[in-house]
């Protein structure tokens, strides 16, 4: 479950990240790399080198144009979900966006990097296709958009072209007086991949009809299933309508698309003689790198291979062992630490990434030796430790969580911790401890409730 070896570049601008994909072999770009770590993990990317551009300033931004709302490629899913402008003009996107994995996925997860990693599971691609969005990527020094249907031509697979960056995607937004969304999907737990998802955005006249809607189907690739306006005031029966929706595409208006389309089949390749090294177990020849990593409050240099992450540098090389191994592909949560106060999988960062962060482990939670901070003593008030494995994760997700809401519900306290998998199945006592913790800090912070 480790990376094979690659070279690591992070340039400044989107210049020198074009022109460094169009000189490498087999570059990938990364940004949040929550879709793109967990397949170099299984083997199933190997790219020579990776192209950062998740520090590129121009990339990251959400903003209202004359009929759309653009959004920068590296632009966080976390912010995206916060974000009022998103909320009132793409309220389908906002709808979806809790539903991306958990909250240390959306920390470092990018909506560029969902649409351009095209996984057949993706709600931001869902939407995408379904509002009929259109993506801006920029190849070399010229600019060029392509539309969301034609982007995604199977599981895994886009229509950008190799030497392209994504950088940005623009979203239609409807100016009616009344719009209503609806998103569901299947999965087996919540944060899960989809096994089957639908979404749906309507628009209402004043007399309460439907007047424009627009419906896809997601999971297995994002489908947009159709969109429609009325041309009357009359109320076409149910049947009518499911009929317009799914008829065959002959029978429909030319605003229906699927992703029906094939990638090219490009030039062969030249072929390998008996004893010729394969390109795919080529060896990138970059060593180690520099990185200054300030973890718990102190700062320290370190060299380290490019594929080393965070998670194995904490552990390995810091001697921080709090933050545990298990899944290593971002599923179980039990790696999770704190970057800049936000909860990540620390399996899915790559140490270099981390560079100018600040890095919370657990063991930098206690105010002082042989303290414990108030969420460590109640969860040993309340036996929320169990066999321990999972607890610095649930510790410091619940650490994260109070510090922005110091008075969650339980509800939100079990949305938060359903993020981290608990071995024992002791969530009860994790629930309680959390909630616990919540009302002895919220009574510290009143006047003389430290008293």
């Amino acid at each position: 479950m480790k990376p094979a070896p690659f070279e690591y570049a992070r340039p400044s601008d989107l210049g020198e990240a074009c022109a460094l994909l169009a000189a490498g072999d087999d570059a990938r770009i990364i940004a949040g790399g929550q879709s793109l770590v967990p397949l170099m993990a299984m083997r199933l990317a190997r790219p020579k080198r990776l192209i950062d551009i998740a520090r590129i300033p121009e990339l990251a931004f959400v903003r209202q144009e004359q009929a759309c709302l653009a959004i920068g490629a590296t632009t966080r899913q976390c912010v995206l979900e916060r974000d009022p402008i998103v909320r009132a003009a793409v309220p389908l996107l906002a709808k979806i966006m809790p539903f991306i994995g958990h909250a240390a996925i959306r920390s470092r997860g990018t909506i560029g990097g969902s649409l351009a990693n095209a996984d057949p599971a993706a709600e931001i691609a869902l939407v995408a296709v379904t509002l009929g969005a259109t993506l801006v990527y920029r190849d070399g020094a010229a600019s060029a958009e392509m539309a969301a249907s034609d982007f995604f031509v199977g599981p895994m697979m886009t229509a950008l072209p190799a030497t392209a960056c994504l950088t940005a995607v623009r979203f239609p937004v409807w100016r009616d007086a009344r719009i209503g969304v609806g998103f569901h999907e299947v999965s087996a737990r919540r944060g899960d991949f989809a096994l089957a998802a639908a979404a749906a955005q309507v628009a209402l006249d004043e007399h309460g009809l439907c007047r424009r809607l627009a419906l896809g189907i997601g999971a297995l690739r994002p489908v947009r299933c159709g969109s429609m306006r009325a041309r009357s005031r009359e109320r076409a029966p149910r049947r009518q309508l499911c009929a317009r929706w799914y008829a065959p595409r002959s029978a429909r208006s030319s605003h229906y698309r699927t992703c029906t389309r094939r990638p090219t089949i490009g030039a062969a390749r030249p072929p390998i003689l008996p004893c010729a090294p394969s390109p795919m177990l080529t060896t990138p020849r970059q060593g180690p790198m520099r990185v200054d990593l300030t973890v718990n409050g102190e700062t320290c240099a370190l060299e380290v291979e490019p594929r080393m992450s965070l998670l194995d540098c904490l552990r390995e090389r810091l001697l921080l062992t709090g933050a545990h191994a298990g899944c290593e592909h971002g599923v179980c949560g039990a790696c999770t630490v704190l970057l800049d106060g936000a909860p990540v999988r620390s399996c899915l960062m790559f140490a270099v990434q981390a560079d100018g962060y600040g890095i919370t482990t657990i063991e930098g939670l206690a105010p002082g030796p042989g303290e414990l901070a108030p969420i460590q003593d109640a969860f040993c008030e309340t036996h929320a430790m169990q066999c321990g494995y999972c607890t610095p994760a649930m510790v410091l997700t619940a650490h994260a969580l109070l510090a922005d809401n110091p008075a969650p519900t339980r509800a939100q306290i079990v949305d938060a911790v359903s993020a981290n998998l608990c071995r024992c199945t002791g969530y009860a006592q994790i629930i309680e401890a959390i909630a616990l913790a919540a009302d002895r800090m919220r009574s510290l912070n009143r006047p003389g409730g430290g008293r």
